[in-house]
């Protein structure tokens, strides 16, 4: 059976929001570079002493390369980390160019270029180690360009490359800082929306939103769905006469003991104020034997019970998902509870009272 998670973990929702900012950013960000590269390219040309149209070759070259590279990652479905990385390598090869076009014209706004990249990557890329790795490659390519032209004041300019990989890095983590604060409001938001306040189960919104990867497990297997609808006997009562904390407390009790009492792969949701719906894959399709571990579960808690009948009463449906659909199992398995209720009261075995 498919294990189901309402939510991914904490950790993860965030790398994967970050992920996805940098699927978003990075194409455009490599497309604005790809321009900007072509507008310097021209620039030089035209501000070189050297009116030759080769010159501007290599800078269309890498234009175009970082263009290309943003449909690219446009058009196929890379996992974010492949493109944080390309994106990485690719501001390695335009510092390169950059390097490039400073040793064929060694001037201040060749090597200004090179040290604005060093300083502007670091917050697209959004990851530590593409970025780390960039950086130091940009830093060595850079001195050694450098100190090889004898150009300048070395030590100077090696000091700017280092602050502004700095300035990157800090750019990045406040940035990431920001992103993830960000995720994880979004995360709470869904998780808000998604499960019960007093439970931590799931409420009906949450189930509706889950039930579909279920309901795709049950006929990728060829397995049924199975449906329990449990109502906590006696619940008004025990609101009436213990309070409606102590009512809260057996919501709560009951729910753990559901929990506790189903599998890993079963959803469970509070349907309403004492009732829940669990649902599952062909599996007991009969009441009794959940009903006699939920009990169990909730005499072991041994939770005082002067205000509480301390049963829950349980209805059950089972059905292929191409035969009937979840609210009719969910209804199916409320009619069977009812009846199953009445019986009881009836014999004796719980009180004459509404739930």
């Amino acid at each position: 059976m498919d294990v189901i998670t309402t939510s991914p973990e904490p950790g993860h929702a965030r790398a994967n929001f970050l992920h996805g900012v940098a699927l978003r950013d990075i194409p455009l960000a490599l497309t604005v570079t790809g321009a900007v590269v072509l507008v310097v390219g021209v620039i030089n040309f035209l501000v070189s002493d050297r009116l030759d149209p080769t010159d501007v070759i290599p800078d269309a070259i890498v234009a175009v390369a970082l263009i290309t590279l943003s449909v690219v990652l446009r058009r196929f479905h890379l996992s974010g980390i492949a493109v944080q990385w390309s994106y990485s390598v690719a501001m390695v090869i335009v510092v390169l160019w950059l390097l490039n076009e400073f040793r064929l014209q060694p001037d201040t706004a060749n090597m200004a270029y090179v040290v604005i990249v060093m300083a502007v990557f670091g917050p697209v890329v959004l990851a530590w180690v593409p970025f780390l790795t960039a950086a130091v490659a940009m830093v060595a390519f850079s001195t050694v360009v450098l100190i090889g032209s004898g150009w300048g004041d070395a030590r100077g300019w090696i000091a700017a490359y280092l602050v502004a990989v700095s300035a990157g890095g800090l750019l990045l983590a406040l940035r990431a800082s920001s992103l993830s604060a960000l995720a994880e409001a979004r995360a709470t938001a869904d998780r808000l929306a998604t499960t019960d306040a007093l439970t931590g189960v799931l409420n009906r919104h949450g189930l509706e939103l889950m039930a579909p990867v279920l309901v795709a497990s049950a006929k990728r297997y060829g397995q049924p769905m199975v449906v329990w609808f449990a109502d906590i006997d006696g619940l008004k009562a025990a609101n009436d006469t213990g309070g409606h904390a102590n009512g809260d407390r057996i919501i709560t009790l009951v729910a753990d003991a559901l929990t506790a009492s189903t599998r890993e792969g079963d959803l469970i949701a509070r349907w309403g104020g004492d009732e829940f719906v669990i649902v599952g894959l062909g599996i007991e399709p009969t009441v009794s034997p959940l009903e006699e571990r939920v009990h169990q579960r909730i005499r072991a808690y041994g939770m005082e019970t002067r205000h509480w009948v301390g049963t829950v009463s349980f209805g059950s449906a089972s059905h292929m998902p191409q035969v009937a659909t979840l609210d009719d199992l969910i209804a199916e398995a409320d009619q069977e509870m009812y009846e199953r209720r009445r019986v009881s009261v009836g014999v004796g075995v719980l009180p004459a009272r509404p739930g």
